[in-house]
């Protein structure tokens, strides 16, 4: 839901704000108007950036939680050199349970995650009390280590480089850390083991550039990260946009496929779908030597209602002749507008006096219809021609409706409102 809020209010030519300089860079514009912060590379926008966070939040814990199952056994390795240092005195076995602390506590904060998983911004915080534990952990050990200071610095810009590129965290955290690692390292180094004076320029050096890389590094792959993010986004919108598109047009091309079938007045089958589904009909009348009955339906005198009451009128009286066969019909039964005020049902399965007395159900049904108009009820009748096909009999749909029309000119003939057949 956030992801979709967000991907509605993004889009726009181009990279947007601050960032449109790095829009170019990728060779034109993206397909979001968002903004990239130049200092920690992640989105200005907070909304944003916590969409970022649940996409991203299953595999930041994951990568987490590996890193804690292996920094605490890497980490309490060490105690291997402090023993080579200190033998197996009172420093070594005070070294060693701190070390063996930090073990404790990487797994167990593991396997509390693996039970109680978190997603960003919440996660970084557990990374961050990572860091304060690590890193307090390694002050302890360095006043005790009787170490010297060109032995402890390296262990401080690797554990530089480990909070930027192996803990998964954001650039102010990471810094925080590093603040916290080099103020207290520094602290230590003026209280315990002062370096010699040439040995400070070098080591300023290296821990200047180290930081310049990592900052640099981790801001790039920040941006980089979100620009996949937004590339995903649009895929995944695109797709969500291709999908409805191909659902309405098989909604449109089901439209169009029914309203060519459909009689527009009546919603009745139209002439071209009555045929296709009593030729269907016929066909396994034939194949299972069935009876099959047609009933063909002619309103009398319809002529009279349009050219008194208009076409308005003639098209409720058609409607509701419609609406009487679909009360009459059966779930088998095939019913469909000829043209005109001529209908025909099919009726499969049914004999001749089958089919007369649905017949004449139907023309009770129609005389019971009346039309309210303005001043006037219409009051309607119909005359209906029936025809069968009996079983062994080979006929054709035509012969039949054939059969069927010439029963209905027969009952005109004979005064109309009866069936005939």
């Amino acid at each position: 839901m956030m992801l979709s809020n967000i991907m509605r209010g993004w889009h726009g030519p181009g990279m947007g704000g601050q960032d449109n300089g790095a829009a170019g860079s990728r060779g034109g514009n993206l397909p979001y108007a968002v903004t990239l912060s130049r200092w920690s590379g992640e989105f200005a926008d907070p909304a944003a950036e916590t969409a970022f966070g649940e996409h991203v939040g299953a595999a930041e814990l994951r990568h987490f939680i590996i890193a804690l199952f292996v920094t605490g056994p890497l980490y309490f390795a060490f105690v291997i050199s402090d023993q080579l240092l200190l033998g197996f005195g009172p420093l070594f076995w005070l070294n060693a349970i701190l070390r063996l602390g930090v073990l404790a506590f990487c797994w167990g904060l593991a396997w509390w995650l693996l039970r109680n998983p978190v997603v960003p911004p919440r996660l970084y915080h557990y990374t961050l009390l990572f860091y304060f534990v690590v890193l307090g952990n390694a002050l302890l050990l360095y006043p005790v280590s009787q170490r010297e200071f060109l032995e402890i610095y390296p262990g401080l810009l690797v554990m530089m480089v480990g909070a930027f590129f192996f803990i998964p965290s954001t650039l102010n955290h990471r810094l925080l850390a590093t603040t916290f690692a080099f103020v207290g390292l520094g602290i230590e180094t003026l209280l315990f083991f002062p370096p010699a004076p040439h040995q400070l320029p070098l080591a300023a050096l290296f821990f200047i550039v180290t930081l310049i890389f990592c900052v640099i590094t981790s801001v790039q792959h920040a941006r980089l990260r979100r620009f996949s993010f937004i590339d995903s986004a649009h895929s995944r919108h695109l797709t969500m946009l291709l999908q409805q598109e191909v659902a309405l047009r098989r909604q449109l091309e089901e439209a169009a496929r029914v309203q060519a079938h459909t009689d527009d007045l009546t919603g009745l089958p139209n002439r071209r779908r009555f045929f296709e589904l009593a030729e269907r009909e016929i066909v396994r009348a034939q194949r299972y030597d069935e009876p099959l009955a047609v009933v063909m339906l002619d309103l009398d005198h319809f002529k009279e209602v349009n050219d008194s009451h208009g076409h308005a009128a003639g098209d409720q009286v058609l409607r509701a002749v419609a609406d009487a066969c679909r009360d009459v019909l059966r779930t088998s039964d095939v019913v469909g507008r000829l043209g005109g005020e001529e209908f025909a049902i099919l009726l499969p399965a049914t004999s001749l006096d089958g089919a007369r007395q649905f017949a004449e159900r139907l023309r009770s049904a129609i005389a019971a219809c009346r039309i309210g108009l303005p001043g006037a009820e219409i009051s309607l009748t119909a005359t209906l021609g029936v025809a069968a096909r009996v079983p062994g009999e080979d006929l054709t749909l035509d012969e039949l409706l054939a059969r069927a029309d010439a029963a209905l000119y027969r009952g005109k003939a004979a005064g109309r409102d009866r069936v005939e057949g």
